[in-house]
């Protein structure tokens, strides 16, 4: 999970620079670190 969201912010970073994404690619990026903050949090508290 922790990587597959790190490989989304890197290619996000990337593809800011490069004008590469559409809005659909930067949605689902969102979504994918939003399950990783959500399980974090889940484990800290838990």
């Amino acid at each position: 999970m922790v990587s597959d969201a790190w490989a989304q912010a890197t290619a996000m970073h990337v593809c800011f620079y490069e004008g590469w994404c559409s809005r659909e690619d930067v949605e689902e990026a969102i979504k994918r670190i939003e399950r990783l903050v959500y399980e974090a949090e889940r484990r800290i508290l838990s």
